[in-house]
């Protein structure tokens, strides 16, 4: 859909090649698909074809946080403030920009004003709860989470909220209650990875390692590219990198299956997945427990499917 979108605005462009809007929409169709470059290229024209256009400041500043330009996005959202003091996604992605910055009492004075503009802006709760959690100010964090939770239109937006809460309780040392909400977050959305980690680890500082693996385990075998999912997304989601190197290092101490066992394939392959280790082929281990009959073949064969698209 973006892609058939981008074209028709690409024609409408060479039609009209100085129409703002245009170049805005063609900006967020890029925003969309993690294109940012070119979404703020878009922006910039938008801007320079109708410099009072508060929403293309907004988008721009929108697009210039997900580049890690706060600085840039903070400038860029004042100028929409300035030009509309009105809008409520304005002051609560400037106050994104704020927290990501460590400026977290800036950040909860934008999001308190994006409530008083819109009571029932899930988002605005959820991202204050973020920075109340930051400041370790803990029982405010859920309290707006369970806000959020009120307003959040979509399952995937529950989900993701539970999963916040989760991980205040386990900032808490407050393991059994963490659990409880991931998964909660797990019977709005079942297939997200970053859930299933953030479970495992959880798990993990309780001292249940068995069901710390098969966490982990879930967390590797729902993302369709590995190698992409572990480096990249991991790594921006909740310190998930170090959540990866606790599950390699329970994968080599807790080894309770004979070497041949379909198990101790299946989980060699695992540990294949985890430390990207070219000299041990995850697909072979993956392919020998499937014929020794591992009691799980579902997850097997998708493991074997993701393999695939690995690059």
């Amino acid at each position: 859909m973006n892609d058939q979108t981008i074209r028709e605005l690409d024609e409408a462009i060479r039609l009209n090649p100085k129409h703002a809007a245009t170049y805005r929409r063609r900006g967020d169709a890029y925003r969309r698909i993690g294109e940012y470059d070119r979404a703020i290229a878009d922006y910039d024209n938008a801007i320079e074809f109708a410099c009072e256009d508060a929403e293309a400041y907004t988008s721009r500043g929108f697009a210039h946080a997900a580049k890690g330009n706060y600085d840039q996005a903070i400038a860029d959202h004042n100028k929409a403030i300035k030009l509309k003091s009105d809008n409520p996604e304005a002051y609560t992605n400037r106050g994104y920009a704020y927290y990501k910055t460590g400026n977290y009492a800036r950040a909860i004075v934008d999001y308190n004003r994006a409530i008083e503009l819109r009571p029932n802006y899930a988002r605005a709760y959820t991202s204050r709860g973020f920075a109340h959690a930051a400041q370790r100010d803990y029982d405010e964090a859920i309290a707006d989470h369970n806000t959020a939770i009120k307003y959040a239109g979509t399952y995937n937006a529950i989900a993701g909220i539970y999963n916040a809460i989760g991980n205040v309780y386990a900032a808490m040392n407050d393991h059994d209650n963490a659990i409880k909400n991931y998964d909660l977050a797990i019977e709005y959305r079942a297939d997200h990875p970053k859930t299933y980690l953030n479970k495992g680890d959880s798990y993990n500082k309780k001292g249940e390692h068995n069901k710390a693996i098969e966490n982990y385990d879930n967390a590797v075998r729902l993302c369709t590219n590995y190698v992409n999912f572990l480096n990249h997304q991991f790594h921006q989601f909740e310190d998930g990198v170090d959540k990866v190197e606790r599950a390699i290092e329970l994968l080599d101490s807790i080894y309770p299956w004979p070497p041949e066992s379909a198990e101790a394939f299946y989980y060699n392959g695992v540990k294949a997945l985890f430390e990207g280790d070219e000299t041990i082929s995850a697909q072979e281990c993956f392919t020998i427990a499937l014929k020794l009959g591992h009691d799980d073949q579902a997850k097997i064969k998708q493991h074997l499917e993701n393999l695939k698209y690995r690059k």
